[in-house]
């Protein structure tokens, strides 16, 4: 083919040959470069695969992983702090709070607590170092008697449906610091309760600082007649 004359037609023009020739040498080149970018691109490909493979893999060896954590260990659940009732005194007492003052028996209890007889408590509030806080008469303390079971269980009525607590269950801080409590009676006498005894506390409920006084194994017997 000729650049000069007809186009269809073979020619010995130099000027034809080496064009020719140029764009045959281009065509090749071309040819090459394209085939160079079609295999890297194929390269990138399965390196890209193959990446996604390991991925895929590393994240069910980590989700397995977490989950036999999980299964191993127990995540603490946080609880909440336990409110102020009579009937939970017990875990209210344990719920990790800190108490700064606390009621404290002043002698001991009677050797022989009789059913429907009467008988002295007297408390008074000390510090850490066991010395006494005067507290103002405003505030009462209050007795109130429990079950010796687990959960301990608040009594305020006898097996006939009568309160069981009679007499002095309330007192005020006198002038010295002392809280007398001078004629408790108990209307019921433990045999008809777990564990034969009751456990008697001693608490202010409107000074959640002050940690009661809990004394357990009471034992309540019935009254002896005399002939």
């Amino acid at each position: 083919m000729c650049l000069f004359t007809n186009p269809s037609e073979l020619c010995n023009h130099s000027e034809c040959v080496r064009y020719y020739f140029s764009q045959s040498s281009n065509s090749a080149n071309n040819s090459s470069i394209i085939a160079n970018i079609n295999a890297l691109v194929q390269q990138q490909s399965i390196a890209l695969n193959d990446l996604v493979r390991k991925n895929n893999t590393l994240n069910q060896k980590l989700d397995s992983l977490t989950q036999t954590i999980n299964g191993k260990t127990q995540i603490p659940q946080t609880t909440p702090e336990e409110q102020f009732s009579l009937e939970g005194i017990f875990r209210w007492i344990s719920s990790g709070r800190a108490f700064s003052l606390f009621v404290t028996l002043i002698g001991d209890f009677p050797e022989v607590i009789y059913k429907e007889k009467g008988f002295h408590l007297q408390v008074n509030i000390s510090d850490s170092n066991g010395s006494t806080v005067i507290l103002p008469s405003t505030f009462t303390f209050i007795i109130a008697l429990f079950t010796m079971e687990n959960p301990p269980k608040l009594l305020k009525s006898n097996i006939s449906g009568k309160k069981i607590l009679r007499g002095t269950s309330e007192a005020i801080p006198e002038a010295n610091g002392i809280i007398h409590f001078r004629n408790v009676v108990i209307n019921e006498v433990t045999s008809h309760y777990p564990n034969d005894s009751f456990c008697l506390v001693i608490l202010c409920p409107s000074l959640s600082h002050i940690k009661p006084l809990a004394t357990s194994g009471i034992s309540v017997r019935a009254r002896k007649h005399h002939r």
